[in-house]
């Protein structure tokens, strides 16, 4: 069900082992590309793992050599944009993308999250010391309900958006 060049450039074709109660049976068809595609995957830098003084250096060291635009505004900021953008491409690393990472995460989830893990450990704490304090272990159970109850509704929230665009709706599927 190919034409002769993408069947040519199969990877493997082959019939799932899985039954699903069909009558049908599904087929597993991967085809090369020929060249590595590209990951589109957003990148962002580790900026806290800069080295910030090679960078100063650098931008230092550049604009020392070369002259800097007078002509024009606007000439002017790209230049100072290239030039710093080299330094810090140069000089501070890019972060690796978890194939962990959750979505739907949020930093109003992270500090929830710390709430309710600082709450949870004073109070066990206080616990193994042979100091129960029911006022502790209240306030660690509403903070673990808030947690939980805003994991829930972002996660509500992120699929509804998922599905809101149309282009989704084969993923969802």
């Amino acid at each position: 069900m190919a034409s002769e060049r993408l069947f040519d450039d199969r990877d493997t074709c082959h019939v799932f082992d899985n039954e699903y109660g069909s009558d049908h049976r599904a087929i597993h068809t991967a085809i090369g590309m020929g060249e590595a595609v590209e990951d589109l995957t957003a990148s962002r830098y580790l900026l806290q793992k800069a080295d910030w003084k090679a960078i100063r250096d650098r931008i230092e060291r550049h604009l020392a050599n070369n002259p800097f635009p007078t002509d024009d505004l606007e000439a002017m900021q790209g230049y100072i944009q290239e030039v710093t953008q080299t330094a810090i491409d140069h000089h501070c690393p890019k972060a690796k993308p978890s194939k962990h990472a959750k979505r739907w995460w949020t930093n109003d989830l992270t500090s929830l999250r710390k709430e309710y893990t600082k709450a949870r450990n004073l109070a066990r704490s206080r616990r193994r010391q042979g100091r129960r304090d029911d006022s502790l272990k209240i306030a660690t159970k509403i903070a673990r309900h808030d947690f939980h109850h805003a994991i829930k509704k972002r996660k509500k929230a992120h699929w509804t958006e998922f599905l809101g665009d149309s282009a989704n709706i084969w993923k969802a599927a």
